[in-house]
């Protein structure tokens, strides 16, 4: 039996639901290079000066009656008004800026982003000064699309949520965080081509937008955004295969945060996949140098080669997270798993000796293992392993008895502990034996960075039918820390 550690890398998500835009504030937005609206009047081609005419005049005048009017019904209809205004104009004066300008509006109004992107792009074509104007126009429309994306999101309408950012990305490109949100979004559906691709998009705003215009609040979280997009495409990247692209994403991240552990050993993991193992293991060598990473650090390292199948040092590195946290469930357990695989390839290779080392080294761990998280059939396998290959038949078989007959399995654990004090709990019951509709009582203690006991939970799950999963979430309430847990269960 080969037991594999099974570790997903989160995306992280690009913005919190409900940061909803604020008034426009950029100072303007397009691309440096590429006719930024805040440059000097003068540098604009002249184009053809834009006059006033009946239709424009009556379609200003209904616009200005619809942003005026608190009445959806009667505002919707002034829109419509301008919008039939405005097309008179660009049909009897095809020349004119000023009524596709009118059409964009009109159209914004009415929630026809393709439409007034079109029109405003008309209008800019003929007058190209006209940016001045309706970059600001552009982000209005951008706002509000922005805006009703993140309400929808609030109520759970993803798709619709997705689509109101893809017409806020099409309506102004000076702002990066629709495409944010969209990456976000569409990587939650499993979309990860489309993800990249809107990662990608927010990276080129971030990366060419003229920041001598930004304010400065805005420049620094922009700087947060690029960072977390290019990891976040780095991650997608590597998940489709596209390893080369994948390392190319890592490095421009690393460049600004070089000593990021979860981007450092994400890029060794991605050069073991380029089949550049020497470049990946130096890098992995310098980051189990370090003497002051947090439990954390040493955490993502050890999984990172483990995935590489360099159990010796997955082993060092997760021996490295229980030093600093003696009551991690979680660096106990990956390390049971390592010394397995330790132990494994040694007795394949007919190095009996060592393997009989390696299989002694894995039962005090498993053990400790198994008595803090005793419905877990893994953890059970690992200890039974163990005792059989130490010549302690008696209760490997004791062990494996057990393991043959746990009612419910306890499993999906995820453990996040605050920094202020407390952690968060979730995992799932598998129902292995029990009868549709039983309730198992979990009961879990948790414990501080001392390992003094910091509080108890206890929560009621009732399982469905054989082998489907319920799931069941806890919450530590404490000022302390929270270093680790243990739990009972009874059904």
């Amino acid at each position: 039996m080969k037991v594999r550690l099974l570790f997903a890398l989160p995306i992280a998500v690009a913005l919190a639901a409900g940061a909803c835009a604020p008034a426009a504030s950029t100072g303007g937005g397009r691309p440096a290079g590429e006719g930024g609206a805040r440059a000097a009047a003068d540098t604009f081609p002249p184009g053809k000066e834009p006059t006033d005419n009946l239709w424009t005049r009556s379609a200003a005048l209904y616009l200005a009656r619809a942003s005026s009017n608190p009445r959806p019904e009667e505002q919707r209809s002034l829109y419509e008004q301008a919008l039939n205004a405005s097309l008179e104009s660009t049909k009897n004066e095809p020349e004119n800026a000023r009524g596709w300008v009118m059409l964009g509006r009109a159209y914004l109004g009415l929630d026809n982003y393709v439409g007034a992107d079109s029109a405003l792009d008309m209008a800019e074509k003929i007058y190209p000064k006209y940016v001045l104007e309706t970059d600001d126009d552009r982000e209005r429309g951008w706002i509000e699309a922005y805006n009703g994306a993140i309400q929808l999101l609030q109520q759970g309408s993803r798709d619709g949520a997705i689509e109101l950012f893809k017409k806020a990305a099409v309506i102004f490109q000076g702002r990066p965080e629709a495409y944010l949100n969209l990456g976000a979004s569409y990587a939650n559906v499993g979309d990860d081509s489309a993800a990249i691709e809107a990662y990608r998009q927010a990276l080129e705003i971030l990366r060419k937008v003229d920041r001598s215009q930004i304010e400065e609040n805005t420049l620094k979280q922009w700087d947060e955004h690029e960072q977390l997009a290019a990891f976040n495409m780095a991650q997608l990247l590597a998940r489709v295969g596209r390893h080369g692209e994948a390392a190319g994403a890592y490095e421009d991240y690393l460049k600004k945060d070089p000593n990021n552990v979860m981007a450092l050993t994400n890029y060794a993991v991605t050069l073991m996949s380029m089949e550049q193992r020497d470049s990946a293991m130096a890098i992995y060598g310098q980051l189990l140098a370090s003497t002051d990473l947090k439990e954390q650090d040493y955490f993502v390292i050890g999984v990172g080669l483990f995935r590489v199948e360099d159990y010796t040092k997955a082993e060092d590195a997760f021996r490295k997270a229980l030093e600093v946290n003696p009551y991690s469930r979680d660096a106990r357990y990956n390390l049971a798993q390592a010394l397995y695989q330790i132990a494994s390839d040694l007795q394949e290779k007919e190095d009996t000796v060592n393997a009989r080392t390696a299989w002694a080294d894995l039962i005090p761990v498993a053990r400790k293992v198994a008595e803090c998280d005793p419905y877990n059939r893994n953890a059970l396998a690992l200890l039974a392993h163990g005792l059989a290959r130490s010549k302690q038949e008696q209760e490997a078989v004791q062990i494996l008895e057990r393991h043959r007959d746990l009612p419910f399995e306890v499993g999906a654990l995820d453990f996040r502990p605050e920094e202020q004090g407390g952690a968060t709990l979730r995992g799932s019951v598998v129902n292995l034996g029990l009868d549709p509709g039983k309730t198992v009582s979990l009961k879990f203690t948790f414990y501080g960075t001392n390992g003094q006991d910091v509080g108890s939970k206890e929560v009621s799950v009732q399982v469905s039918t054989k082998n489907e999963s319920a799931p069941f979430d806890v919450t530590a309430e404490s000022t302390q820390m929270v270093a680790g847990y243990c739990y009972s269960a009874s059904s």
